[in-house]
């Protein structure tokens, strides 16, 4: 009878527990979502905020992980962010848009080589569907290695893959222009700029750059003028300017 008591406990200690774990993950999942909404919309502290609740109420979780590395990543804190991401990783050894992530932050860290490698690894995961992302992340490395050859390779793959992927676009344009291919890159932008819909005052100026050594001087100043335009507080707004001092310097 004794016996029967404590196991009737333990049994009700167990599922108290059980219940309990899975009502945290729940919240953590919804921390998450929150987070990476957040993410999405660039509001930094506010997906901070979130994802490190997620990940106190469900330590190592690797998609946790991967969000925290990718936030920190954002923000410029690629130490932290190669941190995370490593993590993520180690919890799910298949998680392989973490990997891509990784990579992307060796990059950032100029460790080339070893984001090559772990692309390698990437590409040989044949469910992997963001081949698009794989492709621009080898494509950026290589540009920053100065081998723009494989570099453009890449970013057409990537293209090829996912003809709305912006980031392939931008990364593309930046490359004919550094191989001084301005008319290529000219029409990379112009495609860029008719699909995307995010950093336009990027996609704009280096449009701009590919029009001025083109000696298109009309078009390259109203690239320029609708970065002041449309947002004159922005990073590019100030290059901008000078760029089109440059233009107004060249007519007299």
């Amino acid at each position: 009878m004794i016996k029967s008591i404590f196991f009737l406990i333990g049994c009700s200690i167990f599922l108290a527990s059980c219940a309990s774990t899975q009502k945290k993950e729940e919240r953590a999942a919804l921390y998450l979502q929150i987070g990476n909404d957040y993410l999405e919309q660039r509001d930094y502290p506010s997906a901070l905020n979130n994802l490190i609740e997620a990940d106190r109420l469900a330590p190592n979780n690797p998609m946790i992980l991967n969000s925290l590395g990718m936030l920190y990543f954002y923000r410029e804190k690629y130490d932290t962010a190669l941190d995370y991401l490593k993590r993520a990783i180690q919890a799910s050894p298949t998680y392989t848009d973490a990997r891509t992530n990784y990579a992307r932050v060796l990059i950032a860290l100029a460790q080339y080589n070893s984001a090559i490698q772990q692309l390698g690894i990437v590409l040989k995961d044949l469910t992997y569907a963001q081949l698009d992302k794989a492709y621009t992340n080898l494509g950026l490395a290589y540009l920053r290695k100065d081998n723009y050859k494989k570099a453009k390779n890449y970013f057409s793959k990537a293209i090829a893959s996912n003809q709305h992927y912006c980031p392939a676009y931008g990364f593309y344009g930046q490359t004919l222009l550094k191989a001084k291919e301005y008319q290529t890159a000219s029409g990379v932008f112009d495609q860029a700029l008719r699909t995307c819909e995010i950093d336009l005052d990027e996609l704009n100026y280096y449009s701009a750059l590919a029009n001025y050594n083109l000696k298109k001087i009309p078009q390259a100043r109203a690239r320029l003028q609708e970065i002041i335009n449309s947002n004159p507080a922005g990073r590019y707004a100030e290059k901008a300017q000078k760029l089109l001092s440059l233009l107004e310097q060249d007519k007299k």
